[in-house]
């Protein structure tokens, strides 16, 4: 066999193997997007409101400065396991 016939062999399986890796990175992402949602759906349930109640709920959510309590949260806790 000629030394570009085996490249082009080596290419053919390396493509193979790209399209068989990329299958299973979608699969894997749909699969992490489920268990986000499943994560989700706990939290939500864990709320213990009323369905009618829990459009309101997400309402005052989304009106809060979500991200920066959060990041005061999380000082918090790194403040509290250095003490």
């Amino acid at each position: 066999m000629m030394k570009s016939e085996k490249i082009a062999k080596n290419i053919e399986k390396l493509k193979e193997k790209m399209l068989e890796l990329q299958i299973q990175l979608e699969d894997l992402e749909k699969q992490k997007t489920q268990a986000e949602n499943d994560e989700i759906v706990q939290t939500v349930r864990s709320i213990k409101v009323q369905p009618e109640e829990l459009k309101y709920v997400l309402k005052a959510i989304q009106d809060m400065n979500v991200k920066a309590i959060i990041e005061k949260m999380k000082k918090e806790v790194i403040s509290d396991e250095k003490e």
